[in-house]
């Protein structure tokens, strides 16, 4: 397990998805040569990463097929509370994408329609059990540009009230898998109406705004329970615009002089129906009434606040997150039940990496959660601070991750390694762990608890 991360470390030592150009489906500069305005596949122009390109005669029409696959390895061990060693393997496919986006530059008109034929979310935890029905179409919406830096999308897409390293495509991350803040706060997809613009203020100075219409229901839920999530993002560049997009986890291409974006998010759903805005089947759907048998809901918020810094190879990413919950008096269910079931909290992300010439990169990642439980003077709970972060699964409350990656072809191949511990030190005192054991005075089972434990990751991912 360890050997390959020291040979990739030994030698380290001695030895573009770009949302602004996601439709832009041609490199620039590439002579057309058809005979006709059929579409034509040109095998000689692809590049490994790239994927198919297909474009008319006069290039006013244009398509192109990309996609990337992820196996991946995961290992978690830790000691129990009786002395007891614990380990638990688990291999998958963590993501398998095929996208298919174009564009007619005349009509003004985009598209962009992706599938995950491996049906995981982006949440990766072993105890939160993938919809399998549920996450095969993710993208599927149409974008027309009004004005030029101007852009108005209808269908089903990710957010931009999201944390920024929600946005990076999955084969440009700077770690193994995504933060905490995904599992715990990010809503994978949702359906509605999205705007986006970009200005330039004075020289260097850009913004990028984002304001958002969604069902607040999530990914591929095509029905709307209560109201509707509104939303929107304002993001600031003092330095000038990122040359390889500010949604790539790692600075591939060695930005000259410092880029920095600072952003801020923010987001209400009036009428959640599950944890966070993810769509939930049941029994994970939660719908409730008045007294009278009228269906009302809870209000879910989130606040994000966000950084990324690039320089020469290094970058910097840190952000900070919080969500709040008001529910109504007038719902039949315990104010306590209805909190526990939300995610309701805040937490810390900063992480740093190096990537060096030879295209070897080194990470560090730092992760706390704050549950904001509250407890009265017997210690119990009280019922207006109760959320689901203190239930089994999630009060993990830091996480301490190491990451070594070596890109063999850029983004296009790259193989990713992670060392991760966490520990347990909840305000209520929490373990996650939690497994029936035999009595070693005899008699039935106990139940036992690993406090602390290691997890292991490895990931190849290959683009076409």
């Amino acid at each position: 397990m360890f050997c390959l991360m020291l040979v990739m470390l030994s030698h380290l030592c001695f030895g573009q998805d770009d949302p602004d150009a996601e439709f832009n489906v041609e490199d620039e500069g590439t002579e057309s040569t058809f005979d006709t305005d059929a579409l034509y596949a040109l095998p000689n122009w692809y590049t490994i990463g790239k994927g198919l390109r297909f474009s008319s005669k006069t290039r006013d029409y244009s398509m192109r097929i990309t996609g990337y696959i992820q196996p991946y390895y995961e290992l978690f061990w830790g000691t129990d509370t009786l002395g007891n060693s614990y380990r638990e393997n688990r291999y998958r496919i963590t993501r398998a994408r095929i996208k298919m986006s174009g564009e007619s530059k005349k009509l003004k008109i985009s598209y962009r329609i992706s599938f995950d034929l491996s049906r995981n979310n982006e949440i990766g935890d072993r105890n939160d059990p993938t919809d399998d029905d549920n996450n095969f179409l993710w993208d599927a919406f149409i974008t027309y540009r009004p004005f030029r830096y101007t852009r108005v999308s209808l269908g089903q897409k990710a957010p931009r009230t999201n944390y920024r390293e929600f946005f990076m495509t999955s084969n440009t991350l700077q770690m193994v898998e995504r933060s905490r803040i995904t599992s715990l706060f990010s809503v994978f997809r949702d359906a509605g109406l999205f705007v986006d613009r970009r200005d330039k203020i004075y020289r260097d100075l850009y913004v990028k705004s984002y304001l958002e219409i969604t069902t607040g229901e999530g990914q591929n839920a095509f029905s709307n329970y209560g109201g509707l999530k509104y939303g929107g993002r304002l993001d600031i560049f003092p330095f000038g615009l990122f040359k390889g997009g500010d949604f790539n986890g790692v600075d591939m291409l060695r930005e000259w002089k410092p880029k920095l974006v600072v952003g801020g998010a923010y987001s209400i759903n009036k009428g959640l129906t599950n944890r966070n805005g993810n769509f939930r089947p049941e029994p994970d759907r939660f719908l409730y009434t008045d007294i009278e048998g009228n269906e009302l809901l809870p209000e879910y918020e989130k606040f994000i606040a966000d950084f990324m810094l690039k320089y020469r190879g290094f970058v910097v990413l840190g952000a900070y997150v919080k969500t709040q919950a008001s529910v109504p008096s007038a719902i039949t269910d315990d104010e306590a039940v209805v909190r526990g079931r939300m995610n309701i909290g805040e937490i810390w992300n900063i992480q740093a990496g190096y990537l060096f010439k030879n295209d070897w990169s080194i990470d560090a990642r730092y992760e706390k959660i704050n549950d904001l439980t509250q407890l009265d003077e017997t210690g119990a709970i009280i019922p207006s601070s109760e959320t689901f972060l203190d239930a089994g699964i999630y009060n993990r409350p830091e996480y301490y991750t190491v990451g070594l990656t070596k890109y063999l072809q850029k983004y296009a191949v790259k193989i990713q390694g992670s060392l991760t511990y966490n520990s347990v030190e909840t305000a209520t005192g929490g373990d996650t762990r939690i497994y029936s054991a035999a009595n070693p005075s005899g008699g039935s089972n106990i139940d036992v608890a690993i406090p602390d434990e290691w997890t292991f990751r490895m990931l190849l991912s290959i683009a076409f």
